[in-house]
């Protein structure tokens, strides 16, 4: 009975969307279930199939899909094919496949539901009804409505039968009706549909429901169609408040897994919501500031949510080692009869200092977590009169099923953020395969200036193909704009490209502005100004000038160029061996010199010692202020494997083809070209590692002790793009390793200019000990060495 009572807490808390309680409750049943060693019983196909409906909920699909078929191979194997809860689960696995955009499983799956409830209870049983349901939602996601609202009718009849109108399920299919009359555009019958339902769910379960706030927002859409915008506002303000109040409740104790999952469902809804700001923010200004909310709380959600915690337990681990070593000292004194009272008074005090901040540490996670509730007027009052925060959002048009872009323009004084309206995603991605300047400005940022006037600093967060965007080099042609012409100098990475000339006179928005690129303008309510002005530790590690040919046991190689360093690939699955790059070697052997002229501790790491078991060395205890890697870089798109460009049998098809794009991005070191070239040899001599330090293994490290990364290398700013949490690449790995602030690039780097570059950074850096002024100086520096040539020093940024 205990399994029963379990179970039945689980479903109650799991409808009262109080996710972890359900959790713990189905899993302690479960527990029990497997102690009594009843694998195959009506139980554990019973919490199975409950389980599989709680991570469902969750987005957790790959985990519900395994429970409910576990559960339906046990009702299988117990009752045989022509029983209700093997019907049931074959329902609910529909169910799922809609969630996963499978409308054809679901369809197959939901008519076998249909047939055996058919069997055991006829037509007019509720559960036959869900089945008609489900075939319902799958034709209306294919397009077919009007099949779909013949089945939501027929289903209306049953539940009207079996439960009368006041009944839960009946207000659902409600819903429905009226979701495929908004698709029909019949918005008068939609809208009748769900007040009624509205109605209902009033007086069957709390307006805090899900369901209940689905239907909200549903019913908020309807309203701007029919030019209700203020009302729609309102509605969509309470959605919005109790969503959020959800995730509050519901995202932080989920694991690593579930996180991803569940926020893949919930970002939808924000990311809705800029296209439902953008149809209403002329009449409603103040949807504006929710929009501007909305990309606060969800830029870079999973990515914070890791940092934070990841934060909270390497300070517990690190103190704890503290705690204890000043313990077993203690001890050791008091057992050997120690005299030193100071010393004694000393361990004790500084014992029970770390002790208080272990009690106190979960309380101060809980803080880096508020931090995502921040508002924008939060982060207006940290701007000055001469500043301007800009949230840049992405949605779906619901007219033509295209992505667009907004920009959320927030000055001191603003009662509201304002939304301006920029350009179609297909614009930016034919700009992007010409690698021009000038041609970005009319659509991202000549729609912006006119409420720039007076505005000197700019901070900035970028969503989408924005990502990959040099800002500080976009201008407004007066002539003819860029000129491309093919490139002749040595790329520092797997890639080369043309460079771009751009007009005689060009003025470059560095030009107006000083610009800062963050992950999200709310780490300006979180003391990013007071950080930047934050002194770094004057202690470095440097890589450059590696052997990517090294061998262990054999002399260092000779260093030949290559024939094709010079030829103009685009391609970066181009699999040549990985030529040696004299400048990266000038540019630290210069920037550890200037170190120790400034009386800096500076460590370099050349040719055969630059090995990724080095690199890989510099966290925790042993991790350095500034690590500056100055190599080869990679980052493959997302997978194809209609290309046949690349071997089976190099070992870099698995960073080429691999589906984790935390894998496709990385940083070659001593000895990598082995394994590029698709070799074990490394290995085989007995290396740890092969030379290729991936952007996943950068995430494992514990790199909070480093307060700077620059990367030095080609397109280190690049990767996978997954909607609102940026990209998925090296940036995101040293993120998710503690770093704050990085230098990465855009683009294929220019390997002298770099070394310039570089240098001038550090030579300034040396002085004020603010990498955001020195980079600054350094590219302002550059721009005026090479006017016309952006490509020479505008492809690194510096990301906060």
């Amino acid at each position: 009975y205990s399994v029963y009572i379990l179970n039945n807490l689980g479903t109650l808390y799991h409808e009262l969307a109080d996710f972890q309680k359900a959790e713990e409750y189905f899993l302690a049943a479960n527990t029990i279930v497997q102690q009594l060693d009843e694998t195959i019983s009506p139980g554990t196909a019973m919490i199975s199939n409950n389980l599989g409906n709680l991570y469902s909920d969750l987005g957790d699909y790959k985990s519900s899909r395994e429970l409910y078929e576990r559960s339906a191979e046990i009702y299988l194997e117990l009752f045989g094919e022509i029983n209700y809860d093997y019907a049931m689960v074959l329902n609910n696995l529909s169910s799922l496949f809609i969630e996963m955009e499978q409308y054809g499983l679901s369809l197959e799956y939901s008519k076998r539901a249909a047939e055996i409830y058919k069997k055991v209870f006829g037509e007019t049983h509720p559960d036959y009804a869900n089945c008609i349901i489900n075939i319902g939602v799958a034709y209306s996601f294919q397009g077919n409505y009007q099949l779909a609202e013949n089945n939501y009718l027929e289903a209306s009849d049953i539940l009207l039968s079996a439960f009368g109108s006041v009944h839960p399920l009946y207000a659902q299919n409600l819903c429905r009706l009226g979701m495929v009359n908004y698709k029909k555009k019949d918005f008068l019958k939609a809208e009748g549909y769900f007040f009624l339902a509205m109605e209902i769910l009033k007086k069957v379960i709390s307006e805090s429901h899900s369901t209940y706030v689905e239907l909200q927002n549903d019913m908020a859409y309807l309203l701007i169609k029919t030019q209700r915008n203020f009302k729609a506002y309102e509605l969509m303000n309470d959605v919005f408040q109790k969503k959020f109040k959800q995730i509050a409740d519901n995202f932080e104790w989920l694991n690593d897994n579930q996180k991803e999952a569940y926020w893949k469902k919930e970002s939808e809804f924000y990311e809705g919501l800029s296209y439902f700001t953008n149809e209403i923010h002329k009449e409603v200004p103040e949807a504006v500031g929710l929009n501007y909310n909305g990309a606060l709380l969800s830029k870079s959600k999973i990515l914070e949510a890791k940092i934070s915690s990841e934060n909270y337990y390497r300070e517990v681990d690190e103190l704890r080692e503290e705690l204890a070593y000043r313990r077993r000292l203690l001890a050791k004194l008091e057992s050997d009869g120690s005299t030193e009272k100071e010393k004694l008074e000393k361990l004790r005090s500084e014992s029970d200092s770390i002790d208080k901040r272990l009690t106190l540490s979960w309380p101060a996670y809980a803080q880096q977590k508020k931090n995502l509730s921040i508002t924008w007027n939060q982060v207006q009052q940290y701007l000055d009169k001469d500043e301007a925060a800009i949230e840049f959002v992405r949605y779906k048009n619901e007219n033509d099923s295209l992505y667009y872009y907004n920009a959320l323009v927030l000055k001191k004084g603003d009662n509201n953020p304002r939304l301006i309206k920029l350009c179609k995603e297909n614009d930016l991605q034919a700009i992007a395969s010409s690698g021009t300047y000038s041609t970005y400005y009319p659509l991202i940022w000549q729609p912006i200036d006119s409420l720039l006037s007076g505005v000197k600093t700019i901070y900035y967060s970028p969503t989408g193909a924005l990502y990959s965007i040099p800002f500080h080099a976009i201008y407004p042609a007066q002539g003819q704009g860029d000129n491309a012409i093919p490139s002749k100098k040595q790329k520092r990475g797997v890639v080369e490209s043309e460079d771009v000339i751009t007009e005689p006179k060009a003025e470059f928005l560095m030009d107006r502005y000083t610009l800062h690129q963050l992950t999200s303008t709310r780490y300006l309510a979180m003391g990013l100004k007071s950080k930047a002005k934050v002194p770094i530790g004057n202690e470095l590690a440097l890589v450059g000038g590696v052997n990517y040919d090294y061998l262990k046991g054999r002399g260092s190689s000779k260093h030949h160029a290559s024939k094709d360093s010079h030829s103009s690939q685009r391609s970066a699955s181009q699999l040549m061996r990985l030529t040696y790059l004299k400048g990266t070697k000038l540019e630290v052997e210069q920037i550890h010199q200037q170190a120790i002229s400034a009386n800096w501790k500076s460590a370099v790491y050349q040719k055969d010692e630059a090995t990724e078991e080095r690199v890989m060395q510099w966290e925790g205890k042993e991790a350095v202020p500034i690590l500056h890697l100055a190599t080869h870089g990679f980052t493959f798109p997302t997978y194809d494997f209609n290309d046949t460009t690349i071997s089976h049998q190099s070992l870099s098809y698995q960073y080429r083809y691999s589906t984790n794009p935390m894998v496709r991005s990385g940083l070659l070191l001593s000895g990598g070209n082995w394994a590029w070239m698709g070799s074990d040899t490394l290995s085989r001599l007995g290396a740890e590692q092969n030379g290729i330090l991936t952007a996943l293994e950068i995430s494992q490290l514990n790199l909070k002790k480093t307060q700077l990364v620059v990367l030095s290398a080609c397109e280190t700013g690049l990767g996978k793009v997954d909607r609102s949490e940026g990209t998925f690449g090296l940036k995101r790995g040293f993120k998710l390793a503690g770093v704050e602030q990085l230098i990465v690039s855009l683009w294929p780097v220019p390997d002298k200019e770099t070394m310039e570059l570089m240098t001038l950074f550090y030579a300034d850096l040396m002085q004020t000990q603010l990498p955001v002024v020195s980079f600054e100086k350094a590219q302002r520096a550059m721009r005026q060495k090479y006017p016309n040539e952006p490509d020479k020093w505008a492809g690194f940024v510096l990301v906060r």
